[in-house]
């Protein structure tokens, strides 16, 4: 099962500081030649349907940061925001990692593209209102991201499900339905210059105000299972920063001598080099690092024995709550 993302909220970093044609894998190109303001049919449920590409996406770097792109997840009745997720990722900012550089690559270099459908008659006010996100195909150049590019989704790129829910005053709010089984797939740059990581989002939410043209100070949580975490997000995020360190790096990095490496290099291999120190990266020294085991540890009750979405407050934890920030252009695909 795919998954795709890159998102901002309100402000997001500086973009042009991340090179839009830096060196990853390359897939089919999409075309930016097409100029239309929005790609507007009616299918699904007989809504009109407006299509999107994501252009930013905003992983938190401060703690107010996360707790603005999280959701109550689980419906507790103290309205708490879950985002675990956002809060480790904060951790790794404040350890010198630049996860946001790294989105901002993936994203603008057509390594992810994460693409969105919003189902409504009136983008004022409507009610019901539904959301779908699907996984795009990588473009082999920088795509069009502001707005009316070509853009194809990826094969088993189609998000499971929708989220449903209503607009007012132009502002979306809409999640998965009680009982959906209902998946958000999300594509994520956690490492410069390396594949993004691939996984699925259960009791999806999103937020966003949204235009024909566009979308703005958007948000998107939800929780990722635990055996995804453990079996799909932790292994490739291992292998990506295994794969970032130089040679030059490594060498030194092995007798603790980091002159060679750079301020990402040197962060990730001081952070989960430890056994053996050898200036590798190991899936078993991230699963045992102090900072994962604490901060990765599984946060909300979102699921049913089935997979269903069956938030319960103060239940058995089954996922690890998850929630950043976007912004999104037209664009033209067909679903």
């Amino acid at each position: 099962m795919l998954l795709g993302f890159a998102l901002l909220l309100g402000a997001c970093g500086d973009d042009s500081a991340v090179p839009p044609d830096a060196a990853l894998p390359d897939g089919p190109r999409a075309d930016a030649g097409i100029d239309a303001a929005v790609d507007a049919t009616t299918d699904g449920p007989g809504l009109a349907q407006h299509h999107y590409v994501v252009n930013a996406i905003v992983v938190p770097q401060t703690v107010t940061q996360a707790g603005a792109f999280g959701f109550n997840l689980d419906g507790d009745s103290q309205n708490r925001v879950d985002n675990a997720f956002g809060q480790f990722l904060v951790t790794l900012s404040q350890q010198g990692i630049d996860v946001q550089s790294a989105v901002n690559l993936a994203t603008t270099g057509g390594h992810s593209v994460e693409l969105g459908s919003l189902g409504a008659d009136d983008l004022v006010a409507a009610n019901p209102a539904t959301w779908r996100f699907f996984v795009g195909a990588p473009t082999s150049g920088p795509p069009n991201l502001s707005g009316g590019g070509m853009f194809t989704v990826a094969q088993n790129g189609a998000m499971m499900g929708t989220l449903d829910g209503s607009i007012a005053g132009g502002h979306l709010t809409a999640q998965v339905p009680a009982g959906s089984m209902a998946r958000i797939p999300i594509k994520l740059g956690l490492v410069a210059g390396q594949a993004p990581i691939e996984f699925d989002l259960v009791g999806g939410h999103v937020a966003a105000d949204v235009t024909a043209n566009d979308c703005s100070n958007g948000r998107v949580g939800g929780g990722i299972a635990m055996a995804d975490l453990a079996n799909l997000v932790l292994p490739a995020w291992a292998t990506a920063m295994n794969a970032s360190i130089t040679s030059a790096c490594r060498t030194g990095a092995a007798t603790g001598d980091y002159s060679n490496c750079d301020s990402n290099e040197r962060s990730y291999l001081q952070m989960f080099d430890t056994a053996p120190m050898d200036g590798n990266i190991s899936l078993a020294e991230v699963r045992n690092n102090s900072l994962v085991q604490t901060l990765l540890a599984p946060d909300v009750d979102l699921l049913d024995v089935a997979g269903g979405y069956n938030p319960t407050p103060g239940g058995t934890p089954d996922s690890i709550s998850f929630g950043v920030g976007f912004s999104c252009a037209s664009a033209i695909f067909s679903e």
